[in-house]
């Protein structure tokens, strides 16, 4: 069952922008390729959109140590996706579990991805941010990934529909959209990730 869950308990809401562009490049092929032919951010196309349900775009950032990170290149994983913010409390609350959650599940079954949206001081995230969160949290093996703004889209087609933080989204082995949780709650996350498992 398709479930959205939008917890309100321990998030931090947003404030709206219109402005944010999203980075968006052609269809890209479930084949090796060259990244830097890549603009970073969601890589929309015509059959994959982030509604619950279906098939998500592919993302390609750049994580903790400087290395390229594709979404895709994980299908077959159960993947949760934490949108979160270095300036947000439950964002920092979810990140002090990562490591235990990712622990948790079978390595070849599951990964999860931290995608860090802004910095402390609401700027796009860098690479010695990416860094210094990892090693606050204590994460040495799930991505941390330098995020930006550029990942929001209110409609859902080009990017997500972010309008709190933390932001969760379960992505199944076949790289569709099944749930989504606005705000931390622990509980809810292990539901949503077993019923995918």
């Amino acid at each position: 069952m398709l479930t959205l869950v939008f917890g309100f308990i321990l998030g931090c809401a947003i404030p709206r922008d219109d402005t944010a562009q999203t980075a968006t490049t052609e269809e890209i092929e479930d084949i090796a390729f060259d990244f830097a032919d890549v603009e970073l951010g969601v890589q929309s196309s015509g059959d994959c959109v982030q509604y619950l349900g279906y098939q998500a775009c592919d993302i390609i950032l750049k994580d903790q140590n400087d290395e390229y990170f594709r979404l895709y290149d994980h299908r077959g994983k159960v993947i949760l996706l934490d949108f979160s913010t270095g300036w947000c409390f439950p964002c920092k609350t979810a990140a002090a579990t990562v490591e235990d959650t990712q622990a948790l599940y079978e390595e070849d079954d599951f990964l999860y991805v931290t995608i860090l949206v802004e910095d402390d001081e609401g700027h796009t995230t860098t690479l010695g941010f990416a860094r210094e969160w990892a090693d606050n949290y204590g994460i040495e093996t799930a991505p941390v990934l330098q995020g930006s703004r550029g990942l929001i889209d209110y409609d859902g087609i080009e990017g997500y529909n972010l309008t709190g933080w933390p932001t969760f989204y379960v992505i199944d082995r076949d790289m569709k959209l099944d749930s989504g949780i606005r705000g931390y709650n622990e509980e809810w996350l292990h539901e949503h990730i077993q019923d995918v498992l």
